[in-house]
């Protein structure tokens, strides 16, 4: 792989914090998604690296012009400046993203901080990265939820219990998947059946009891794709993952 970077100055000042996150390179110049990446803060700006590519990324803070958070289950954060977006989705417990916020409004008051709570009304303005028709299909199929749930808020313990409801009813169990994480345990590509779902979780979303092997485990939906594509359980759990990441 072309070893890439991406500096805007050298001098990064003084180490503030690191933070667990994935990052998904939603501009042009960096298309490529760093998984379970280091993201520094630094007096002067804002650090990204992997710890299995040698491409990293450096971004000055007086050249961020604003910061979107998921305001409801805060696990999302666009970070909004001159040359794109730098998309960073929580993946872990303990990654603390009001400390992150706070970090960032003591190092610079510049800086805008947005809080995005998504509803009903603005559902559309979830962009995944699918082609138009697809996701044309996907509206009208969210349109069709929302309205039989009748809530509004899309982000709500209650919407996400009707995300497992609706699995719980129209999944055919055993379901194959593919892991898309990665643990002590388990490579990203490891193969499993979800077997059941097993509540809800405010950072995670949907959980799925899935077997690996003769190991049962606890895992997100949102790890998981399903392994026999253009199935029913394929939307299905493509139209969850694009609603709960905006992939």
């Amino acid at each position: 792989m072309e070893n890439k970077f991406y500096i805007i100055k050298n001098d990064y000042g003084k180490k503030i914090e690191t933070f667990k996150f994935d990052y998904h390179g939603d501009n042009t110049n960096m298309d490529f998604v760093i998984l379970n990446s280091e993201v520094i803060l630094y007096e002067n700006g804002i650090y990204i690296e992997s710890s299995m590519f040698k491409e990293h990324i450096y971004i000055m803070w007086d050249e961020v012009k604003k910061i979107k958070i998921d305001n409801l289950r805060e696990t999302g954060v666009d970070i909004l400046y001159s040359d794109g977006v730098i998309g960073l989705k929580k993946i872990k417990e303990e990654t603390n993203i009001e400390k992150f916020k706070n970090i960032i409004n003591e190092i610079s008051d510049k800086i805008e901080i947005e809080y995005i709570k998504l509803k009903k009304s603005n559902v559309t303005s979830i962009k995944p990265k699918l082609i138009e028709k697809r996701y044309q299909e996907y509206e009208k199929r969210m349109e069709v939820f929302i309205e039989k749930t009748g809530l509004d808020n899309i982000y709500s313990d209650e919407f996400m219990g009707a995300w497992e409801s609706k699995f719980i009813n129209e999944l055919k169990f055993p379901v194959k998947v593919i892991f898309l994480g990665e643990t002590d345990e388990f490579e990203s590509g490891t193969i499993g059946n979800i077997i059941g779902t097993c509540g809800i979780n405010e950072s995670f979303g949907v959980l799925a009891h899935v077997k690996f092997g003769r190991k049962k485990r606890i895992v997100p939906f949102s790890k998981l794709d399903v392994y026999n594509k253009n199935t029913n359980e394929t939307i299905l759990i493509d139209d969850y993952n694009i609603w709960f990441g905006g992939m």
